[in-house]
């Protein structure tokens, strides 16, 4: 987000941010067009982009949603190269979205193991 003041210029139409203290941080935006000026509040300036916007336009300004590092341990059992019907242990990371990783961890509870237990069935 733009903290100090900052204005851009097209065509006759002045756009500018953080123009007072009552406004910062980008509270509100002013636009002008000559001697006429209207503040309006960043909430509705981005409403009425998506208001406007086509698909693409909409997926760019829904946001980034916060990741959250998920690390699960992956057990594989194997068919060939090591004896049959044993098993590969490992960690692995993945970042998901904040709101899918709570769900997934909600449904997958009992599944789950500790860091402590996974690091016994890595040693084994």
């Amino acid at each position: 987000m733009i903290k100090s003041y900052s204005k851009y210029e097209w065509n006759g139409l002045k756009v500018e941010v953080n123009y007072n203290k009552a406004v910062k941080p980008c509270k509100k935006i002013k636009f002008t067009i000559g001697k006429e000026s209207a503040e309006i509040e960043r909430h509705d300036v981005y409403a009425l982009l998506q208001l406007y916007a086509d698909d693409k336009e909409m997926e760019k300004t829904i946001g980034v949603k916060k990741l959250k590092p998920v690390t699960r341990v992956m057990k594989i059992t194997t068919k060939k190269a090591i004896k049959k019907g044993g098993n590969i242990v490992f960690p692995l990371t993945v970042m998901l979205p904040e709101d899918l990783a709570e769900e997934w961890e909600r449904m997958n509870k009992e599944k789950m193991i500790s860091h402590e237990e996974a690091k016994k069935k890595l040693t084994n």
